[in-house]
């Protein structure tokens, strides 16, 4: 991974950016048979074998998941941030304290002001470390038809209510399904929703864009151009 990760780098001049994670106990347990038990512990072993190699070029960890010696044969090696899926309070202790920040799924600015930036910006600021980027992602979709983007939503993202991880963020939002936290409206709308969640602390906006109805391509041009507008400016 940190051979990917330091080539990417360099193929991207440096605008790269990794994000990990432990994914899912249906996927990683249910279908794939790897123990799920201690997810957090994986997480944080890994990180303290990729943080290194990716920051020094070499890496000296004996844990109870990971146990590697070794260093990077790569000349002039750029390291990149790392961003960890961290959403429940011990994943987001680890992404402040080893990681570079966290990267959100379906977190609404209810909570991520209330929860999740309290929460990593008090672990990376205990660790001496600086305050970590939040990444949220969230479809967006720029349309006038509100209530068509709900709707497709609901299809397209459907699955992701599903999975307890996100269950347990959308219950502390207060929604029930992804497709209530989509991000939809016409521009000035969806402006002000991305707005609000740079408001609430988010530092970063994975936008999920999606096609809306019969203007489906308009909906995605209209999209791609606000977030373009936006850019480095929210």
């Amino acid at each position: 991974m940190a051979i990917q990760a330091v080539t990417t780098q360099a193929a991207t001049g440096g605008r790269f950016s990794l994000g990990i994670g432990p994914s899912h106990k249906v996927l990683v347990q249910d279908m794939w048979g790897l123990p799920y038990d201690q997810a957090a512990l994986h997480v944080r072993e890994y990180l303290s074998v990729l943080v290194p190699l990716l920051n020094e070029g070499r890496v000296a960890f004996m844990g109870q998941k990971f146990r590697v010696v070794g260093a990077l044969q790569i000349p002039d090696a750029r390291s990149c941030p790392v961003l960890i899926s961290g959403l429940a309070p011990i994943m987001l202790r680890i992404a402040g304290e080893i990681a570079d920040g966290t990267i959100l799924a379906w977190a609404g600015p209810k909570t991520i002001g209330a929860h999740y930036v309290p929460k990593i910006n008090a672990a990376a600021h205990a660790a001496g470390r600086p305050q970590p980027r939040v990444c949220v992602l969230l479809p967006v979709a720029v349309t006038d038809d509100v209530a068509a983007a709900r709707e497709q939503a609901a299809t397209t993202f459907e699955v992701y209510g599903r999975l307890p991880n996100y269950q347990r963020v959308l219950e502390r939002e207060g929604v029930k399904t992804p497709a209530e936290l989509a991000v939809v409206g016409d521009e000035a709308s969806v402006e002000r929703q991305i707005r609000a969640l740079s408001a609430a602390g988010a530092t970063d906006l994975i936008a999920w864009v999606y096609p809306v109805g019969d203007a489906a391509a308009m909906s995605l041009e209209r999209t791609c151009e606000l977030l373009g507008s936006l850019a480095g400016k929210v």
